[in-house]
């Protein structure tokens, strides 16, 4: 997994910012730099072209030092600009009949080869689910140095399910700590990096 990419189209629109200021900081509290072994977080930003003098990129900078404050922590990745909206449209995150002055919140997850493994979109009236994030993440880089899959509410250091395709005497090979098998196809496992 090379990068985990957060981006989330923002505007100034005066109903929708505060819950961009929280979620704009949550996520270095929750995952400081170095924590999770090869993700990027890059925040996008998209200005409407028909907003009053002041809704600038300047006024960006002006942002985040709000959010530095409100926060208390700081803003430890970078945030790039979309005035056009050339990526929001690119990546199909403005619903067309959406309301201009609010915000949608998008995650793509995109791991080192440029592809997209997940995206999550959100309302604007909700923030973004951090802890969901992190967990896709930790699933993703598991998965694909192991052949398990991990089942629902699955978190880090749980039991996974090997993958059907994998025969059962390769497993024992694979999955030292052994697994019980719900069904032939449904084998638990010890989570294998752990």
């Amino acid at each position: 997994m090379g990068h985990a990419l957060p981006v989330a189209p923002q505007t100034h629109a005066p109903d929708a910012e505060h819950v961009s200021e929280v979620s704009a900081l949550h996520a270095p509290q929750l995952c400081p730099a170095g924590a999770h072994a090869n993700v990027e977080r890059v925040w996008h930003t998209w200005l409407k072209s028909q907003q009053p003098a002041g809704h600038d990129v300047a006024s960006h900078t002006r942002w985040i030092s709000d959010i530095e404050q409100t926060q208390d922590a700081k803003m430890n990745f970078p945030i790039l600009g979309d005035a056009d909206r050339k990526v929001a449209k690119l990546y199909d995150m403005i619903h067309p009949e959406a309301n201009d002055t609010l915000t949608v919140r998008s995650v793509f997850i995109i791991d080192g080869n440029k592809k997209i493994r997940a995206m999550i979109t959100y309302p604007a009236s909700t923030g973004r689910n951090f802890d969901e994030i992190l967990r896709v993440i930790d699933s993703l880089q598991l998965t694909d140095s192991h052949k398990v899959a991990t089942p629902a509410n699955w978190k880090d250091g749980g039991d996974c399910v090997i993958v059907p395709s994998l025969s059962d005497e390769d497993a024992k090979e694979k999955f030292p700590k052994g697994w019980k098998a719900l069904r032939p196809y449904l084998r638990m496992t010890p989570q294998p990096n752990k």
